[in-house]
């Protein structure tokens, strides 16, 4: 069985690296770009949220132990910021984020101590208040060589009614049906962090992409090379990234500024329009490139699995075809230390997007997830697998609302790390 699930995991790492080895890096309208590309941009999100997932949680003591697993629905309305950072010397990204709705879930549950035992299904309705951040810098030395430091954190409360029906059975006694009806609160908290350095680095393409559809669009008949179409995007991002808190001239300055390039720089008329397409090509960071990464890392959560600590390897490859297409690959091979059981976890995500036109996105791919508990070495258990397609949306309504769109469906079967089932989550927010 050792060989056995060591060949396995060989088999899958060389696989990964055959893959990206085969797919070009760089194809950026059948050329190449070294231009480093900028992308700042300050967004405050308000709006709701809806999402659907699985959850399965465990407290244990020395005498008792009780085991929930869910379905939860919840509604909630959130306010938050999102700052990117993306220039030549460093990556940085800050998300904040606080939440309240109500939710809804069902499952069933084991509370269970040497004295008796509870084995029900359950059902919960109540509101939740949730807060959390996302942190991550990349501080670049060079063009290629970077440090890491990422953290992030979340915490929810739960005021809830629960109503159960089961099995109660006391030590000794025989089973009988049960019912009963809970009221409680519940507190969640849990904080990660990783550091590590990095080769490589992924370019946002955004400003790229504005002037490709730019020149495109509005100047059929010419042929623009590669660095013609990078002198733009260059352009653009300079415009936005010296922006200053003017919100009614704004966009006005910027795309005079924009315009005044062509006409002087490009010998071109200043297209109609521009303001709009100057407007919409800020969803979120489109990338390319390849980077790989590693260090250690740890993961604390209030209840179990409540400290996971341990080391990842992580490669990215992002390749910006054309404006309409991008093709996405990340892979992150994790070593798990914790009290009861290490495990190697190898989470790898290939996907697709298509860019409809500077306002909507389309996303398919899967997710392959194989793990393995190695219990240091001394019991290697068997692979576990777990696949998951998914597709993905975004799309711009007005340079103020958005709505995104996601579902995903795990195979899983019998997994300790991943629940088989259903994922979904649906927003429709105010983005300015």
């Amino acid at each position: 069985m050792k060989t056995l699930s060591r060949n396995f995991f060989a088999v899958i790492i060389v696989a990964i690296i055959a893959l990206v080895q085969a797919t070009p890096a760089f194809a950026i309208s059948g050329g190449d770009t070294t231009v480093i590309q900028v992308f700042v941009k300050k967004e405050k999100i308000s709006g709701f949220f809806l999402t659907g997932k699985d959850e399965r949680e465990e407290i244990l003591t020395d005498y008792s132990r009780s085991y929930d697993k869910v379905f939860r629905n919840t509604a909630v309305y959130s306010l938050g910021i999102r700052n990117w950072t993306y220039i030549a010397a460093k990556q940085e990204y800050l998300n904040l984020n606080a939440a309240i709705g109500p939710f809804i879930s069902n499952g069933s549950s084991v509370d269970s101590s040497w004295w008796s035992e509870f084995d029900t299904d359950d059902s919960y309705f109540g509101v939740t208040t949730s807060a959390g951040f996302d942190y991550s810098n990349r501080y670049y030395y060079d063009e290629g060589n970077y440090t890491l430091v990422e953290a992030g954190g979340s915490a929810k409360y739960d005021i809830f009614s629960r109503n159960s029906e089961g099995v109660y059975q006391e030590h000794g006694e025989s089973p009988s049906d049960s019912a009963r009806g809970t009221t409680g609160a519940r507190f969640r908290a849990g904080i990660f962090a990783r550091a590590g350095a990095g080769l490589g680095r992924l370019t946002p393409m955004n400003h790229y992409m504005e002037a490709e559809y730019l020149l495109k669009k509005y100047y059929q008949g010419r042929l623009f090379s590669v660095a013609e179409t990078e002198r733009l995007a260059s352009a653009i991002g300079l415009v936005k990234s010296s922006r200053k808190f003017r919100p009614l001239r704004k966009e006005e300055d910027e795309t005079r500024q924009v315009a005044e390039f062509l006409r002087k720089k490009m010998l071109l008329s200043e297209p109609e329009n521009l303001i709009e397409i100057l407007k919409f090509g800020e969803f979120l960071p489109r990338f390319h490139g390849k980077r790989v990464e590693a260090g250690p890392f740890f993961n604390y959560y209030n209840r179990e699995p409540d400290f996971i600590y341990g080391g990842f390897v992580s490669f990215e490859n992002h390749t910006y075809s054309n404006f309409h297409f991008n093709r996405n690959f990340t892979a992150t091979l994790s070593y798990n230390r914790y009290k009861k059981s290490d495990w190697f976890l190898l989470d790898t995500k290939l996907g697709w997007d298509y860019y409809i036109n500077l306002k909507s996105r389309v996303g398919l791919g899967v997710k392959y997830a194989p793990s393995l508990v190695v219990n240091e070495f001394n019991d290697i258990g068997k692979v576990q697998h777990s696949l998951s397609p998914y597709i993905s949306c975004s799309a711009q309504l007005s340079h103020l609302a958005r709505l995104d769109f996601s579902f995903i469906y795990r195979f899983s079967g019998e997994n300790e790390f991943y629940k088989e089932g259903p994922e979904f989550s649906l927003a429709f927010y105010r983005s300015k």
